[in-house]
């Protein structure tokens, strides 16, 4: 199944179908899709329809007209149209798309002198959806009438619905977000604790852990250890300073040290590794 995003002409036929429906309370209903090999282009180089295009009332050269397979209205100016189109003859290069209203109104066109979208074969049958947006016509002027499994058509019209929906999974992370990011990993930082001398940390609550040294400390592992990923411990000492640090076995300490010195921070980098952590040590510039 190919998806297309087309830029179609809306017809002065179909505005006029649409503008006698609005008046009326009623909606125009795309039924028919046809194709063709007569291409022709539909809009100026500034993206603007050409007066040829807005006067069609049928395609150049139609080869083939189908039902509406299946269909959807995504938004108050957005349908999506998907039509079948069975192998066999004739066989031709698809230059031009005709979207067809109830009573033949061509409503919109595609096509294009340079740009073919495939061929008609004798093989392999097309199955398209078309997206199809406008700005020029009330919201909610347009559906779609489908003549196809009708399962199928309530399942896709189920699908497009959940697409839109800005709240479809309410109680999940959006998707442009990382799982880490959203939860405040990296961004919010979790104080540290102390227990009998004892500093730990728990890497469910976070990855950025800050502690003020105010005596001699052990840094331990958490328990649970983590399978992989990293941390970073931000080990300022108070004012007095000089306060013992040592690591606990899972420790490595790869590159740095610790400073006591009275007001240091100390940054300190952990990446986890099975039942190792390894360490990597800096301390902040003074201004």
């Amino acid at each position: 199944m190919s998806d297309l995003t087309l830029s179609p002409v809306l017809t002065s036929a179909g505005l006029a179908a649409v503008a006698a429906a609005n008046g009326q309370g009623l909606q125009v209903k795309i039924t028919h899709v046809a194709v063709g090999n007569g291409g022709f282009d539909v809009r100026d180089g500034d993206d603007y329809p050409l007066p040829a295009a807005l006067a069609k009332t049928e395609l150049d050269a139609e080869q083939v007209r189908v039902n509406v397979y299946a269909g959807a209205v995504t938004g108050p100016q957005q349908v999506v149209v998907e039509a079948r189109i069975d192998a066999g003859a004739p066989n031709f290069w698809v230059k031009e798309v005709g979207f067809f209203l109830e009573d033949g109104t061509l409503f919109a066109v595609w096509s294009s002198a340079t740009l073919n979208l495939g061929f008609r074969g004798d093989l392999v049958p097309w199955i398209f959806r078309f997206v199809l947006s406008w700005t020029q016509l009330p919201a909610d002027a347009v559906t779609v009438v489908f003549n196809g499994d009708a399962a199928y058509a309530d399942m896709l019209d189920r699908l497009m619905s959940h697409i839109v929906d800005p709240d479809a999974h309410a109680d999940f992370l959006r998707r442009n977000r990382t799982d880490t990011l959203t939860a405040g990993f990296w961004t919010n930082p979790v104080p540290a604790t102390v227990a009998a001398g004892e500093l730990s940390f728990d890497p469910t609550l976070g990855n950025r852990f800050t502690l003020t040294a105010t005596e001699a400390l052990t840094i331990t592992a958490p328990d649970p250890m983590p399978a992989g990923g990293s941390a970073r411990l931000e080990l300022t000492m108070d004012a007095v300073g000089n306060h013992g640090i040592a690591w606990g076995p899972e420790f490595r300490v790869n590159n740095g040290v610790i400073s006591s010195e009275p007001g240091t921070v100390n940054l300190i980098h952990m990446e986890f590794s099975g039942a190792v952590i390894d360490v990597h040590i800096t301390q902040r510039a003074e201004a």
